[in-house]
């Protein structure tokens, strides 16, 4: 069986992450490769490195039909990764487009997006994060924002891997972020390629990232979002003291509360979208029982 090790970057920047996401989409392994992931001597990888390394690894899978093995890591990231259940994604029972239930109270297991299942993970992601530590918070805008992330996937990137997804709560500074990694065609692309079609000139990538976040913009006359989607999770992370970012094509947005927005271009393009999402969980409102949703 041939081997290829594929080294994760030392560096944190997420820059070098997603020039890294770009090295794996440019690899050819001949079929049925062992595929050996090397943490070298990473002590934590943050939710936006995990989805960048989740579909690194799904993007080469899914194509040469790879079997996954780790390395390397200290003790501390892997005893985190085990606990997450990262290691068993790509072995062929795992059904990793289902929730998975995770054994780190304050991490949700990756998800592997799934066009039949958004609606669930929203679900499953609020009350996992409800009964766990805000029992008495209204999460219900951390379910929506969620869902309309997933469906941003299925509007924009046409990826044949459909991305990833990763919630973390960080009880010391009270901070819950989820990140969202696809490797598709990306939002100032889709963009581009609609306004084209009416007539109008091409916008630079971080000007379409932004006008993806303008209300009423849609490229398409779907119900979930009718042009209100990223709009919305731009007004989540404003509205709870947080912090949303976007890098896309050759574009990023970056937006957080009561700063002034910073966007531009990338000094090289990423072939996908990296979300990142981070809210201040003392903002949340208080949970009103009269607002529940009943499930029958």
């Amino acid at each position: 069986m041939p081997l290829y090790e594929l080294k994760i970057p030392s560096d944190k920047h997420h820059l070098e992450w997603m020039r890294f996401g770009n090295y794996v989409t440019s690899i050819e392994l001949e079929p049925n490769t062992l595929l050996k992931v090397d943490f070298r001597d990473a002590k934590f990888l943050d939710p936006a490195e995990i989805v960048v390394l989740a579909c690194s690894i799904e993007y080469l899978y899914t194509r040469f039909n790879c079997k996954v093995e780790f390395c390397g890591g200290f003790p501390s990231l892997n005893n985190h990764l085990d606990k997450i259940k990262f290691k068993h994604y790509w072995n062929p029972s795992f059904k990793r487009d289902n929730y998975t239930a995770s054994k780190n109270n304050s991490t949700l297991c990756p998800w592997h997006i799934s066009k039949n299942m958004i609606d669930q993970y929203g679900q499953q992601a609020q009350k996992y994060f409800k009964n766990t530590f805000f029992h008495n918070k209204d999460l219900q805008p951390l379910s929506q924002s969620l869902v309309e992330v997933f469906n941003n996937i299925f509007d924009h990137s046409e990826s044949s891997i459909q991305g990833y997804v990763i919630t973390q709560f960080y009880p010391s500074t009270e901070e819950l972020t989820f990140a969202v990694c696809d490797f598709g065609k990306a939002i100032p692309t889709t963009i581009n390629n609609y306004l084209h079609g009416k007539d109008n000139f091409e916008l630079k990538h971080n000007v379409a990232i932004e006008k993806a976040l303008e209300r009423g913009m849609t490229i398409r006359s779907i119900p979930h979002n009718a042009g209100f989607g990223l709009t919305n999770v731009l007004e989540f992370a404003e509205d709870s003291n947080g912090k949303l970012t976007i890098f896309s094509n050759g574009g990023y947005f970056i937006k957080e509360s009561k700063k002034e927005k910073k966007s531009g271009l990338l000094s090289y393009p990423f072939n996908g979208t990296l979300i990142i999402v981070k809210i201040d969980t003392t903002t949340l409102d208080d949970f009103d029982s009269d607002d529940e949703i009943y499930e029958f």
